[in-house]
This record gives structure tokens, C-alpha cells and sequence, in this order.
């Protein structure tokens, strides 16, 4: 049995890098790309926005608060409490549509258990243009690495929730996950056996890494989509920003150059950062997106903050200088997606338009030097041969 494809259209396509723009339906709504997604758990509903990203919610569970939601119904309420209240956000904000991913920290799940969160899925998001996340396992990368993870092992859970999935909810417009950290033969088997079964929309889970770290599996798996035939949506999450520059007054936006390798929908990253306490409490500081530069600001005061604010964004000058850091936080995640947003149409009107994009981008300074690795992954994906990884 294979499910039901989301309908993709190529609009556009850039020659020298992935830059492309594609049409998406799902549940009756059409999505252009290159698009931006926000968290919804970090945004305030209150404040509006000049944008109209996707809204995704992440939940991660331990394999006993998995087992015990089957029996616990007190808990099954919380639970549904606690994420009808984060999609609802969506509504209230006017996105187009929402995705719930969620992430478990270990594969060993009982199917009741895997179509209990099936099933739970379905019911939050079926009133909504929305899609459909299968579940994934948090950190495959490091199990892996620790040896408490065998591919054979991942793969057997992805084919386990995917036949639940057939049987039990065959018509949702689903999203498979591709943790790019595996090696790449493994991503190659990975893709076929979801084209095989008719699924070509993937969500590539960066496990808090890079596209520069990951950019041979990121060739790898271009490789197999181009020997297959086939076009395939990409979602990025859980995209890291590199090594946090703690001093630098200014960082370089690198998340979105990885459209230009091939991300069509960039969502948030929704893992902690994997450095000493010290690190992560100066990293909490405002950044903020300046989309005439590429680069994310550190202001310190109404000045500096002044000197780089838009003309074109709706969220408050005083929320993003707030002093409670919540309310300084909800607004930076809503103020820097709007403007993320706002850039990617900029991008689509360049795709639309015939325009060079890497012509574009080379007038932003923070990510110039970096051009040529994006250009890098097209180049190389046009080679079969293993030599060019080399």
C-alpha cells in the first residue's frame, strides 16, 4: 500500500545552487516556498506579525511517558490540553498551517503505544491545514554514536509507525523524517524505501548541527533524489547555528543560506545547545535578524536596536527590549521569523523573476564568504561518483 502524495509543483529553480520555489498543497491550502516556520511554544498570540510562516509545535516524550499515556487518562488530558493550546496559537495568529512533531527518546515503543500518539496526532490537527509528522527519535545521530541505536533498529520503528499509519489514518499529508546525521548509505536506503512507498515530502532533522557539518550527507542525499527521478520536499528542523560567538556584536545568519542546498520550509531549532551553562547563559541574550545584511544583531539598548529595526515589521520596539525575559523571548522568535519570512519572498520574486539569487546574496556581507560552499553542494550533487565527497 502507498499513501497519498502532497501535491509539488517546480516554479522556479535557480542554475547554480538549490534555490527553488515550489508550489505545495495540503488540506486544501496552497503553500509557496521558500517558506519559514515558527515554534509555536516560543511566541507570544497576542502581538501580530508581517508574515505568514508555518506554525509547528515539537513534543518530546520518554518511552514511559509514552507507555503510560495509553492507561493514564488524566495525563492524556494534560497532554491534549498542552498542545491544542500551542497549535491554537496558529489560529489566533492567522498561519496557514501547522505541523506536531513528536520526538522520543528511545525506539523501543509498543504499537498500542505508537497508535495511541498516532491517533492523538490526528485529532489535534485534522481541523486544520496541517502536516502530518511521523514520529521520529530524538538524537539518532548520538545514539548511534553511543551505540545504543542500530540503523536496522531506527529503521524497523520508522516501518512499524508507518504501518500504523497505512492502517489505521491512510489519508494524511505526511512527513517523513531523514535524521541527517546518519551515515549517508544509510540516508540513501532511508529515501528509497519511503519512494517506494509513495512518500516524497521529508523532513531532515539537523539534531542541533549545521548544513556546513553535514554537507556530504546533504550531496548524498540530493544524489539519490536526482538517480530516483524525483522531486522531494525538504522541512529542516532542529537547523544549529554553529559555534556560538559569544562576543561577536554580530553573527552570520547561515540558517538561511540552507536554502540555497536545498531546504524549501525552515523551521525553528528545538534542541538545547550542547555547551557548558556558562555559554548558554550569555547565548540567552537578544538576536535579532537584519535581512539587509544577514546577520543577527546583539543590541544592547533602544539605539542600537533603532539603528536596525525595519520599517516593515509589526512586532513592538519595546517587547524586543522588554525586561522580562519571556516576553523579550516570544517576541524576538516572532520578530526574527517575520523577517526570515519577508526575505524568502524576496527570494521567491528573484526565482520568479529569472534573477541570479547567488548574484543577490553576494550584497549580504555576514555570509559572502560562505557562498561558495552553497554553490559547493549543487556542484557536487551532479556527480555520482564517490570521489567527489572526497
Amino acid at each position: 500500500m502507498t499513501l497519498p502524495k502532497i501535491k509539488l509543483n517546480v516554479l522556479a529553480e535557480d542554475d547554480a545552487s538549490f534555490y527553488r520555489s515550489l508550489s505545495v498543497s495540503i488540506r486544501g491550502v496552497d503553500l509557496t516556498t521558500p517558506v519559514k516556520a515558527v515554534n509555536l511554544a516560543r511566541v507570544d498570540p497576542e502581538l501580530r506579525i508581517n508574515a505568514s510562516p508555518i506554525g509547528e509545535v515539537y513534543r518530546a516524550l520518554d518511552r514511559e511517558d509514552v507507555e503510560s499515556l495509553v492507561v493514564d487518562v488524566a495525563r492524556q488530558s494534560m497532554l491534549r490540553r498542552e498542545l491544542a493550546w500551542k497549535l491554537g496559537k496558529a489560529d489566533r495568529l492567522g498561519l496557514p498551517a501547522v505541523v506536531l512533531f513528536f520526538a522520543l527518546k528511545a525506539p523501543k515503543i509498543s504499537e498500542t503505544a505508537l497508535t495511541f500518539l498516532l491517533g492523538l496526532q490526528y485529532e489535534l490537527t485534522r481541523s486544520r491545514p496541517s502536516f502530518f509528522a511521523l514520529p521520529n527519535i530524538e538524537r539518532v545521530g548520538v545514539l548511534l554514536e553511543r551505540k545504543e541505536l542500530s540503523f536496522e533498529d531506527y529503521k524497523s520503528f520508522i516501518d512499524k509507525a508507518l504501518r500504523c499509519l497505512e492502517e489505521t489514518l491512510p489519508n494524511v499529508s505526511l512527513l517523513v523524517p531523514i535524521p541527517l546525521s546518519l551515515p549517508p548509505i544509510f540516508i540513501e536506503d532511508l529515501v528509497r524505501s519511503y519512494l517506494r512507498r509513495g512518500v516524497d515530502a521529508f523532513y531532515l532533522d539537523f539534531e542541533g548541527r549545521t548544513w556546513r557539518g553535514l554537507s556530504v550527507n546533504l550531496v548524498w542525499l540530493h544524489q539519490t533524489l536526482r538517480r530516483e527521478g524525483s522531486v522531494a520536499l525538504l522541512y529542516a528542523i532542529n537547523l544549529g547555528p554553529g559555534m556560538p560567538l559569544r562576543k561577536e556584536a554580530v553573527i552570520p545568519a547561515l540558517d538561511l543560506l540552507s536554502l540555497g542546498v536545498g531546504v524549501d520550509i525552515l523551521g525553528d531549532n528545538h534542541l538545547p545547545p550542547r555547551v557548558p551553562a556558562d555559554v548558554l547563559a550569555e547565548m540567552g541574550g537578544l538576536r535579532l535578524l537584519n535581512k539587509e545584511d544577514y546577520g543577527y544583531y546583539k543590541p544592547l539598548n533602544v539605539r542600537e536596536l533603532s539603528a536596525i529595526y525595519p520599517s516593515d515589521s509589526l512586532v513592538p520596539l519595546d517587547r524586543l527590549l522588554s525586561s522580562h525575559q519571556v516576553i523579550r523571548k516570544r517576541a524576538q522568535s516572532l520578530f526574527n521569523a517575520e523577517q526570515a519570512y519577508l526575505e524568502m519572498r524576496k527570494v521567491q520574486g528573484l526565482l520568479r523573476e529569472g534573477e541570479s539569487v547567488v548574484g543577490y546574496l553576494k550584497e549580504k556581507k555576514y555570509v559572502i564568504t560562505y557562498l561558495e560552499e552553497v554553490l559547493g553542494v549543487k556542484k557536487r550533487s551532479r556527480s555520482f561518483t564517490i570521489a567527489d565527497f572526497l
